[in-house]
């Protein structure tokens, strides 16, 4: 006899958050493509499936893996990209879920020298392990609302260097 299992309904979740640059949309834009994410972003390490060029471009595809134990594969693709209004989205998978990044990059309208980074992340597990780990990996990553982008990328903006992350 068959067990009658349960049909499993995904769930949608998303948050947004601001945080501010000290520079034009122009100058901080291209930080959130994934090559030159790696000129702010510690254990930042994306491997390059395809592209044409070898920079930020739409239907790119790269591929990281788990902070944790490496093992775990996120397939990631530039699924919207628009330079002129600078913003990207990404489409992001793994096996139990996936997700998106909207990152728009706006001249802050109190200070026209800097720029107001809107980024939402939108998961959507495509099981009950993915719902979990969408749940838990959307709490890490506002944990500091984005503060912690805000105070990398402007580290680098004014040295040039890489913020040295304590562990």
């Amino acid at each position: 006899m068959k067990k009658n299992k349960e049909k499993f309904l995904p769930n949608r979740i998303t948050q947004t958050e601001t945080f501010y640059l000290n520079a034009l949309p122009e100058v901080v834009f291209p930080l959130f493509g994934p090559i030159a994410e790696k000129k702010w972003a510690d254990s930042w390490n994306p491997e390059i499936v395809y592209s044409e060029t070898g920079e930020l471009e739409r239907n790119m595809v790269f591929k990281t893996y788990g902070f944790k134990n490496g093992k775990t594969v996120y397939l990631w693709m530039v699924s919207y990209l628009n330079f002129k209004e600078t913003e990207v989205v990404y489409t992001v998978s793994s096996k139990n879920r996936i997700w998106t990044i909207h990152v728009d990059c706006n001249v802050m309208e109190t200070d026209p020298t800097k720029t107001a980074v809107e980024v939402t992340y939108t998961y959507v597990g495509l099981n009950k392990k993915g719902d979990k780990q969408n749940r838990k990996a959307l709490k890490a990553k506002y944990q500091y609302n984005l503060k912690d982008w805000e105070e990398s990328i402007n580290y680098f903006l004014e040295t040039g260097e890489k913020l040295k992350v304590s562990t």
